[in-house]
């Protein structure tokens, strides 16, 4: 059976996360949006069933680790969760489909310069309103590229993102992608 290209994009917070995807109905190209499911097995029947019909490549937002003021449970809790999401991967014979971007990256690519940054030496307080004021215009971004093609909330913002990312950033790698 040959399976239809699929780019999915990942951004692999437990409680915050999503995944996005494109579709094709009726001929039309449409953005699909998900929570990220909240237990090892909703991921695992997620992307099993995307995988039964579909080539999937994928895009991962790499948070890298904890970072100072984050408490430990968090920072334990997400790392459990990428680790299942990468094992799922694993077992679906895709872990060399999984291309991991930092935010440093993904976001100056897609954005330029125009997203909020916190300045070197910000206290938390600063940095953890910045995070929001990025986060709001991410979404707003986001809302204007998909257009017609579907929407997303707030938290799935990041994940859509990720999408129009990996969608320039395999354009030409022979890699074919329906309209978007």
């Amino acid at each position: 059976m040959n399976k239809e290209p699929l780019l999915l994009a990942v951004d692999p917070g437990s409680s915050s996360g999503a995944l996005a995807w494109l579709t094709i109905e009726g001929g039309a190209t449409k953005v699909t949006v998900h929570n990220m499911p909240d237990s090892y097995a909703g991921i695992w029947n997620l992307l099993q069933g995307l995988a039964a019909t579909h080539d999937i490549t994928t895009v991962m937002e790499d948070v890298g680790g904890s970072m100072p003021g984050n408490a430990a449970k968090a920072a334990r809790t997400f790392a459990a969760h990428v680790g299942a999401l990468e094992m799922a991967f694993v077992a679906l014979g895709r872990e060399d489909q999984v291309v991991k971007v930092r935010p440093q990256k993904w976001m100056p690519e897609l954005f330029g310069d125009k997203y909020p940054k916190a300045e070197k030496g910000a206290d938390a307080e600063e940095k953890r309103r910045v995070k929001q004021e990025r986060k709001h215009f991410i979404h707003d971004e986001v809302l204007k590229l998909l257009g017609d093609l579907g929407t997303c909330t707030l938290r799935q913002a990041d994940a859509v993102a990720l999408l129009f990312w990996g969608r320039l950033h395999f354009e030409g790698k022979g890699i074919r992608w329906t309209r978007i």
